[in-house]
């Protein structure tokens, strides 16, 4: 059986929060065919994702709109899963000097309790 995509999205949301990004959900009401979730992360480019289970397909609209989107240098990709996520936020260096600014950070921020310090 296939994963959901709303389980698809919880995993990756957890993953972009856990790491110091924040992931929005884009209305395609406004824009049809543009990929439904935007990651940002510090100091990087925005990536746009289409997710999809592992036999769901993009929409004429939704292809159109990603080779669009890729062809105007944004960053755009479809995943059907957390693995597949990870290998494409792992191919922009930028986004992984992100990632490990944030674990710095954190580790600065944090007793040896484990609890959040407030500056």
């Amino acid at each position: 059986m296939s994963t959901l995509e709303s389980e698809i999205e919880k995993k990756i949301r957890s993953f972009v929060k856990s790491t110091g990004g924040n992931f929005h959900k884009l209305n395609a009401n406004y824009d049809p065919g543009i990929p439904d979730r935007l990651v940002v992360y510090p100091d990087s480019p925005s990536v746009y994702f289409e997710l999809k289970q592992a036999n769901g397909t993009l929409s004429n609209k939704q292809e159109f709109r990603i080779n669009q989107l890729k062809e105007q240098g944004y960053r755009a990709h479809v995943v059907r899963d957390l693995d597949a996520f990870k290998k494409i936020l792992s191919s922009y260096p930028d986004i992984q000097q992100s990632i490990k600014n944030a674990k710095l950070n954190r580790s600065k921020n944090t007793s040896k309790t484990g609890y959040q310090i407030f500056t």
